[in-house]
């Protein structure tokens, strides 16, 4: 059976059919994202993060949170601040989120 649900009729998530192939949908096009700006750069704040991958501040807090719980990112303090790095678990992560989520323009 196929599923037929719009963004709209699902609480703005996306549900994959059989004939579309992989798709990862957007929470895990989020994660992405979020993944993609950490890869390669080092320790990170997540208004840096939120700015590079252009996305409201308000919005990265708890996925890290989330990503930090399951091992996709690494989180340290330093000077009040809380700093977050790609876990090589989360590069794990990254590279099959990119194997499967089409890419879109950035905003």
């Amino acid at each position: 059976m196929q599923a037929t649900h719009t963004p709209e009729s699902n609480g703005g998530r996306f549900v994959r059919t059989a004939s579309e192939g992989p798709y990862v949908g957007l929470r895990n096009e989020r994660k992405r994202r979020i993944l993609a700006v950490l890869e390669g750069r080092g320790w990170m704040t997540a208004g840096m993060i939120a700015a590079l991958a252009q996305m409201p501040r308000k919005a990265v807090y708890k996925p890290l949170n989330r990503y930090r719980r399951w091992g996709l990112v690494c989180r340290r303090e330093q000077g009040g601040l809380w700093l977050y790095a790609l876990s090589e678990r989360g590069q794990a992560r990254l590279d099959w989120l990119s194997s499967k989520t089409p890419r879109r323009p950035s905003p």
